[in-house]
C-alpha cells in the first residue's frame, strides 16, 4: 500500500512539495516504519490516536518518496529535521493529509489549511487591525492568511514569535503574497507560494 498524493510539485528550483494521504491504520503503520530510540520514546508519549497517526504517517510517507527512512528528530524549538540527512524540512498536517516540503539548504515553511466556519470568529487572534479589513467577511481568504502566517513562523523556525504582532501578509499585484517577519532587530520580507487545493489553502515558502 502506497501513498496518495493530492498535490506534488517539482520546480527546477531545488526544493520539493507534496501533499499526501496518511490515513493508514496505526498497525499498519508500525509494521512499516523504522524508529529510533528517541523517536519510538516520543510515539510512547504520545496519548491522542490522531496524533500517533500523524507521527507514523510522516515517517511512513518520507520513506516512500525518499526510498529510504532517516530519522526524524526535532530540535530544542520544535523544529523537524533529519538526523543524518541534508535536507531543509518543513511539515504541517490537517484532516488526515500530510503537506510537506523539503530543499538541500534553504529554509523552508510550509502549511495546509481547511475552510472552517469558525476561522472568522478567531481572526483577532492572528490577523493585525488592516489585515482583519483587508479580510473583512471572507472565510476563504481568511483561512490562507492564518495558512500563510503558519507557514511564516515554521520558516522562521524559532519561538515566542507572535503571528498576529510579528507577521504581516502584504498582497501584491496579480495574486501574489509576501510575508514580512519584524521581532526586534529582525526584519525579513519573504515571498509566499500559495494554492488552493479543494478547500484547503496550502501555503509554503523557501528563502532564496
Amino acid at each position: 500500500m502506497g501513498i496518495h498524493f493530492s498535490r506534488e510539485i517539482k520546480p527546477s528550483t531545488g526544493y520539493y512539495v507534496a501533499v499526501v494521504s496518511v490515513n493508514f491504520s496505526i498497525d499498519y503503520l508500525l509494521e512499516h516504519v523504522d524508529m529510533c530510540d528517541e523517536e519510538r520514546d516520543r510515539f510512547k508519549s504520545i496519548t491522542h490516536e490522531n496524533r500517533q497517526r500523524e507521527f507514523l504517517g510522516t515517517r511512513f510517507a518520507i520513506k516512500q518518496l525518499l526510498g529510504k527512512q532517516p530519522n526524524l528528530l526535532r530540535d530544542g524549538n520544535g523544529k523537524p529535521h533529519f538526523h543524518s540527512l541534508a535536507l531543509e524540512l518543513s511539515l504541517s498536517h490537517c484532516s488526515q493529509s500530510l503537506a510537506l516540503i523539503m530543499h538541500p539548504y534553504h529554509d523552508v515553511g510550509i502549511d495546509l489549511q481547511k475552510v472552517n466556519e469558525k476561522v472568522l470568529l478567531v481572526g483577532k487572534k492572528f490577523l493585525n487591525d488592516e489585515e482583519l479589513a483587508t479580510v473583512g467577511s471572507d472565510r476563504e481568504k481568511a483561512t490562507l492568511y492564518w495558512s500563510a502566517k503558519e507557514a511564516l513562523y515554521k520558516y522562521y523556525s524559532r519561538r515566542q514569535l507572535s503571528l498576529k504582532n510579528d507577521l504581516q501578509i502584504v498582497e501584491k499585484e496579480e495574486g501574489r503574497f509576501i510575508g514580512v517577519i519584524s521581532k526586534e532587530s529582525h526584519y525579513e520580507e519573504v515571498p509566499l507560494n500559495w494554492e488552493w487545493i479543494g478547500n484547503f489553502a496550502l501555503v509554503y515558502t523557501v528563502k532564496s
